[in-house]
């Protein structure tokens, strides 16, 4: 089963990943037309395989399983004009909405 955690037609790029906290940050950047920056981090990342830009991002959360997963651990399909196009293996997920620029530090503070 496959539940829907985030659905956007915006662009995201990987934004950043730190080996030492094992987070990875995607993110939407604000620009003229659009007032918001919006920030996905994914936390405690064991595996990914993901491309590093969507247009239109769409994130679910696997929970029928045929891996075995390290314990904690979640799958997270990543899909583009709902296609699988990667998935990640991690702990959990946060996002935020702000009105930070793309030179602006990131709302989690680990990435500053």
């Amino acid at each position: 089963m496959k539940k829907i955690l985030f659905s956007s037609d915006r662009f995201f790029q990987v934004w950043k990943y730190t080996v030492s906290h094992k987070c990875l940050l995607i993110w939407s950047t604000r620009s003229d037309e659009i007032a918001t920056r919006i920030e996905i981090l994914f936390w405690g990342v064991n595996r990914m395989e993901l491309p590093t830009t969507f247009h239109g991002l769409k994130i679910l959360e696997v929970s029928n399983v045929d891996e075995t997963l390290v314990s904690g651990h979640f799958l997270y399909e990543i899909q583009q004009n709902n296609q699988p196009v990667g998935r990640i293996v991690a702990r959990d997920i946060s996002i935020k909405e702000n009105s930070g620029w793309h030179h602006d530090a990131s709302e989690f503070d680990f990435f500053g």
